[in-house]
């Protein structure tokens, strides 16, 4: 069994101090708990040049929204507002292939729309300007401007545009704004109080 640690704050906070020193990370907010029981909460470093970090902060939770949004489709699959095989053509018809393309196409990444991320031209865009608030019309049109990966249910490709397009889509069926589905059915009923979509 290993020894006990003296202060074991005090030893989780060395070891984020050396990750950054080792990761070269700008910063580091962490807090552990142990039985439910705050142990440390620790902030270092700069979240922007000259800007220190604080425990206070929020960061990006990243893919993790990909895991928020095919749960809340699933919650409109159970009370029937849509169905997995639904096309997108009754809300999206204007999209590339929307009257062969699911629901479920665009959660598990199948309906052939290519990732924004990868583009130059959107890429350029992003890092002139890393505080730009995109509308989900900016980030398909990126998509759009690339050539279909595949048809529709033909392969398997990770793409963010099938997440927004999704997004497009429960809006339209449901008539409410996404972050407001996305705080009713699942930010709230989890307790992520903190968690912004």
């Amino acid at each position: 069994a290993a020894s006990p640690v003296a202060d074991p704050a005090a030893e989780i906070i060395a070891i984020a101090d050396r990750a950054m020193t080792e990761m070269s990370l700008r910063a580091v907010l962490l807090t552990v708990t142990v039985n439910g029981e705050e142990l440390v909460t620790h902030a270092a470093g700069e979240s922007m040049t000259g800007i220190p970090a604080t425990a206070d902060m929020h960061f990006r939770n990243g893919a993790v929204a990909i895991t928020y949004m095919s749960t809340l489709l699933l919650t409109l699959v159970d009370d029937g507002t849509v169905a997995l095989d639904d096309t997108i053509d009754q809300w999206l018809a204007d999209l590339p292939d929307s009257d062969r393309v699911t629901l479920k196409m665009l959660a598990n990444m199948t309906a052939g729309y290519p990732d924004f991320v990868p583009n130059l031209e959107f890429q350029d865009t992003f890092f002139g300007d890393p505080f730009r608030a995109w509308t989900p019309e900016d980030l398909i049109a990126y998509s759009l401007d690339q050539p279909r990966r595949f048809a529709p249910g033909e392969n398997w490709d990770y793409s963010h545009s099938n997440y927004v397009i999704l997004g497009l889509a429960l809006e339209a069926a449901t008539g409410q704004a996404l972050a407001d589905l996305l705080r009713e059915r699942i930010l709230d009923p989890l307790g992520l109080t903190e968690t912004a979509s």
